[in-house]
């Protein structure tokens, strides 16, 4: 099954979207290291919560606060991820 599993850089980019596609999980997923993530679920999830909230991720104090918790280790990142705001902004 691993065997299966293996594919090149083209490969991987191809998958993603190309080369652009391939950098963005990349950069993500070294974020997600520096907080101390080393779970596949937890690294899946953090790309995804990228791909969700945008550059919000990386810029609302209601998220980033949550992440400093994390690498803090002082929260749990499943726990994290349900107190997150809403990914859409809410109508007033």
């Amino acid at each position: 099954m691993t065997k299966n599993l293996q594919i090149d850089t083209g490969q991987r980019a191809q998958l993603l979207g190309g080369l652009a596609g391939y950098a963005y999980v990349k950069k993500a997923l070294a974020s997600a290291r520096a907080i101390g993530l080393i779970g596949m679920r937890d690294l899946v999830n953090y790309v995804c919560m990228t791909l969700i909230y945008g550059e919000r991720w990386y810029s609302d104090p209601r998220i980033t606060v949550r992440m400093t918790r994390v690498k803090r280790g002082d929260l749990e990142f499943d726990e994290a991820i349900k107190l997150l705001p809403p990914s859409k902004p809410t109508e007033s």
